[in-house]
């Protein structure tokens, strides 16, 4: 744990433990066979949320790939919002 707290820069952060078994908590891990496949899920999974949520990812690399894709898909103009505003149509139109 200590690592982890001083690569996040707070090594003598207090450190709460207990169980995650909440019944206002979601714990999703779907199953994808290819990174498209994966994007896509993911804008899914942001465009029918209205509530904040957390994205794991394997590695520090793939949450930084992850981070510069959706920075990506917002560039241009285009905001988050818009981005979830149109992933919702198109799950719309699509079934």
């Amino acid at each position: 744990m200590g690592d982890i707290l001083g690569q996040l820069g707070i090594p003598n952060a207090h450190v709460v433990r207990g169980s995650i078994d909440r019944d206002n908590l979601i714990f999703e891990v779907p199953r994808t066979v290819n990174r498209q496949e994966k994007e896509e899920g993911l804008l899914s999974v942001i465009a029918r949320g209205d509530k904040p949520g957390i994205v794991y990812a394997a590695t520090v690399k793939c949450v930084n790939e992850l981070h510069e894709w959706l920075v990506g898909r917002a560039n241009g103009g285009v905001t988050i919002e818009e981005l979830v505003a149109a992933t919702r149509i198109s799950e719309n139109e699509s079934g």
